[in-house]
């Protein structure tokens, strides 16, 4: 299973980009490369909560997209709309089994480190595309012009959050010594194919993992120095470098009219004109409850003919799930920070997804994405009760020596 999920989904991945940059299918469109292998995925994921029996109770939550989607589709009447509706309330069902199994799978200390080890390999079978796709300029471009590649995947900004945070992870895994087999050199290999994406998303991330590699170094001290040294000797060469790496990012600034609008990549005027759309309407009191699906979302059902994104998780869910998809939403992250308060580099990639999803989406209908929430929720689980049990026997340890 973990080969499947780990090693060949990402090729399902990478084929589904290169047909939407070739204009061979849309984006987002159905039967996609993306979703027949996510739907083999599922189809596994099913069989091993069959097979073993596994509590499917939370299920219930997943099944309200469904539900909302079935009821949307009496509203708007739209064939491809209700299939489109189905396949992203699939999503959140995909993700759902993909927690439950996993967790079902890490248990023990050597799961967590077979865990690490294919996510090892993952990063860098997608590390070498992207090498490969800069080297070559062979794979899709992430803006269409400038630097910047994002491989054969069809996001830019969804491969970028992904090697971002899995990047984190992996560090996370030698720190907390969960897993050791990973060098610091394979971590800056990662830092490097993470950069080349050139996006903003993945520019921070590349950054902040090359922060902590030099923080976390036994001779962080002389690291620290060391790369002072090296920053204002080479300071020149580098802002000339940096200049032509992220052309597109510093044009964007500055061509933007607020820091807020830069970072939200013109979202917040989709926002806007969406909350203009949807308060415009009638009756929209139990839309804005339970939600209108994904096709409808804050559309006009009178005029809908073509589905529409935010890409900005939380209105998105508002929009399709209404205030019962969010309060989910949130109750799930904040039970996810709770979980991993005690691994700073593990809270910080939590931290770092979930502002990812608030401000850019690309998390939470992104396959990839949604791939990395299922591993920080099963990692969340493994740490919360391992720390249970030490604190167990330490309080058993200290009853022992009073007695």
């Amino acid at each position: 299973m973990f080969t499947f999920l780990f090693l060949l989904l990402p090729i399902f991945d990478m084929i589904n980009g290169f047909l939407v940059v070739g204009g061979y299918i849309s984006a987002g469109g159905l039967a996609s490369p993306s979703q027949l292998g996510r739907l083999i995925a599922t189809a596994i994921l099913l069989f091993v909560s069959y097979r073993y029996k596994l509590n499917i109770i939370w299920a219930v939550i997943v099944v309200y997209p469904l539900c909302v989607e079935v009821i949307a589709g009496f509203i708007h009447l739209n064939d491809y709309g209700f299939l489109f509706g189905v396949m992203s309330s699939y999503k959140l069902i995909y993700l759902f089994f993909m927690c439950l199994v996993l967790s079902f799978y890490c248990q023990k200390p050597a799961d967590i480190s077979l865990l690490a080890w294919f996510l090892k390999l993952n990063l860098l079978m997608i590390s070498c595309s992207l090498v490969f796709s800069l080297i070559t300029g062979l794979g899709n471009e992430t803006y269409g012009y400038g630097f910047g590649t994002k491989g054969f995947f069809a996001s830019g900004n969804g491969i970028g959050v992904y090697m971002g945070v899995c990047s984190l992870i992996m560090l996370g895994f030698k720190q907390y010594g969960l897993y050791q087999n990973v060098r610091s050199s394979t971590l800056v290999f990662f830092a490097i194919a993470t950069a080349i994406i050139g996006s903003k998303t993945a520019l921070v991330f590349s950054l902040i993992l090359l922060f902590l590699l030099v923080w976390y170094s036994k001779y962080r001290y002389l690291a620290m120095i060391i790369t002072i040294i090296l920053f204002i000797w080479g300071l020149p060469k580098l802002i000339e470098v940096f200049t032509v790496v992220f052309d597109i990012v510093i044009k964007r600034y500055e061509l933007s009219e607020s820091l807020l609008a830069f970072l939200g990549s013109g979202r917040v005027n989709f926002v806007e004109e969406a909350l203009d759309i949807f308060y415009g309407q009638e009756s929209i009191v139990t839309r804005l409850i339970i939600g209108s699906g994904a096709f409808l979302s804050f559309q006009n059902p009178l005029h809908v003919s073509a589905y529409d994104t935010l890409e900005t998780d939380i209105f998105d869910i508002l929009f399709m799930y209404g205030i019962v998809g969010v309060t989910v939403y949130l109750l799930f992250f904040i039970r996810l920070t709770f979980l991993l308060k005690h691994y700073v580099i593990f809270l910080l990639a939590a931290v770092l997804l979930f502002i990812h999803s608030l401000v850019a989406g690309h998390v939470i209908f992104n396959g990839l994405s949604v791939f990395v929430i299922a591993i920080l929720r099963v990692l969340g689980r493994y740490l919360s009760q391992s720390q249970t049990s030490r604190d167990y026997n330490v309080r058993k340890v200290n009853n022992f020596k009073e007695n």
